[in-house]
């Protein structure tokens, strides 16, 4: 679970902001929303608010980017890491960027640091808490002149000086040294238990545009035993649907063809079915691409039912994105996951967004979920939701981005009863569009009418 994501000088990102996922003293919805574990209380769920360009989701995306350079080695040193840092400041412009996450691996504290420029990683330490109390993993320093990194570790750890040398030769200056470990012969258990747990517990950000029918539809007929699961899910979301069937079609391909128009191909198909198709390595060669329709009950004016199958292409953009959600809500039920969410609302009605975070509230109980929305009407939930899991990100007027809770405001501007929302659309927590008039100046209007 995440314990503290801190991030400076990337993206809008300026000086270090910290989201904290470490419980307040409020006890409300306890049962639902807090999990103890590491000695600490830490929240299932937390939600970030703002206007557009306020930098919500350069959060999740930082967490994606340390994700990649922990998982991803590259065999080039002359690859970029492709980031962005603070453009406002020729200073910080050209400043090394930082971002420290706080975790906890099989409940023990874990806290990675990594600092980067844009050509290399400029250090890297992590450190863990097995008895309460700090001891470094390792620690790496990168001499730019020479392009090395070196690795030390710390004295409590046991590695075989082979094993050392071989993981500092493949933590090349632009790879971490986690990247490094991933392509080397070595066992280091406290080095496989963080990559695991960006590998594995961690999920990738779902944005609006993931595709997520594609990955469902895949996942779903490799998964059979999940489908009952998911059409309880979202028939629980009164989309009335009463199944789905996946099905799959292989494309023959002569030599010449898979030589000259496969690449093509995928690509055309990928876009024009929305899913990911499989090059097999058989010759000759086959497109794999997988289907999915779905079946509706419906009752005629006789009362009869009649079960009738749609394509996924004939249903709402909606109901294709909650079925991708069902999909991930029913593979991380009793499972340990890190979720984040880019723009909850996309396609969902605001009832439907509230039904799957409260879905996931009471059933995917190991894991957390951060997401981000412009969606105020949740503020309003009153009775099922914490102050302490509602964040705002505002820009300054030097255009850094400034991120804060609702539970940092005291009684005087949120009452434990009142209304996050009317707070927040009354101006009083900031967060908010500063809007210019509706009439274009210097124009000379049409007669319209």
């Amino acid at each position: 679970m995440i314990i503290e994501l801190s991030v400076k000088n990337f993206g809008p990102i300026k000086d270090t902001q910290t989201l904290s996922m470490i419980a307040g003293k409020d006890d409300g919805l306890e049962d639902y929303y807090i999990v103890n574990a590491g000695g600490l209380r830490l929240l299932r769920f937390a939600i970030l608010y703002g206007p557009n360009a306020s930098g919500k989701s350069t959060f999740l995306k930082a967490l994606d980017f340390l994700s990649k350079i922990s998982t991803k080695p590259t065999n080039d040193k002359l690859e970029p890491l492709n980031f962005k840092p603070f453009e406002f400041d020729a200073d910080w412009k050209s400043a090394n960027s930082s971002i420290s996450l706080a975790f906890l691996v099989e409940n023990i504290k874990h806290i990675y640091e990594v600092t980067f420029n844009n050509e290399y990683i400029v250090s890297e330490k992590l450190v863990f808490y097995p008895d309460g109390r700090p001891a470094t993993i390792y620690a790496r320093s990168t001499d730019p002149n020479k392009e090395l990194a070196k690795l030390t570790f710390g004295s409590t750890m046991v590695v075989k000086k082979r094993d050392r040398d071989l993981l500092e030769g493949n933590t090349i200056w632009n790879n971490t040294v986690l990247a490094g470990f991933a392509k080397t012969n070595v066992d280091i258990p406290e080095l496989q238990n963080v990559k695991e747990w960006f590998s594995e517990y961690y999920l990738p950000v779902v944005r609006p545009a993931t595709n997520l029918t594609g990955w469902a539809t895949k996942y779903l007929n490799t998964h059979p035993e999940l489908k009952g699961l998911v059409t309880e899910l979202m028939q629980k979301a009164d989309i009335q649907i009463s199944g789905f069937k996946v099905e799959q079609h292989e494309i023959q391909l002569e030599e010449e063809e898979k030589k000259h128009v496969v690449q093509a191909f995928e690509t055309l198909l990928s876009k024009a079915t929305g899913q990911r198709d499989m090059l097999m390595e058989d010759k000759p060669a086959y497109l794999r691409n997988s289907k999915i329709a779905f079946e509706h009950a419906v009752l005629d004016a006789s009362n009869q039912l009649h079960k009738y199958l749609l394509d996924a292409r004939e249903e709402s953009a909606g109901t294709m994105r909650y079925f991708g959600l069902s999909t991930i809500l029913a593979t991380i039920s009793g499972k340990a996951h890190v979720l984040p969410i880019d723009e909850i609302e996309a396609s969902l009605h605001p009832d439907l967004m509230k039904h799957f975070v409260l879905t996931f509230l009471a059933n995917a109980r190991p894991s957390q979920m951060i997401m981000t929305t412009h969606n105020l009407s949740f503020l309003e939930e009153r009775d099922i939701l914490r102050n302490d899991c509602v964040w705002f990100t505002q820009k300054r007027a030097d255009g850094a981005v400034e991120l804060y809770s609702a539970a940092d405001f005291d009684t005087s501007i949120i009452r434990k009863d009142s209304s996050i929302s009317n707070a927040y659309k009354i101006g009083k927590l900031g967060a908010k569009p500063v809007l210019g008039n509706i009439f274009y100046e210097n124009t000379t209007h049409p007669d319209w009418f």
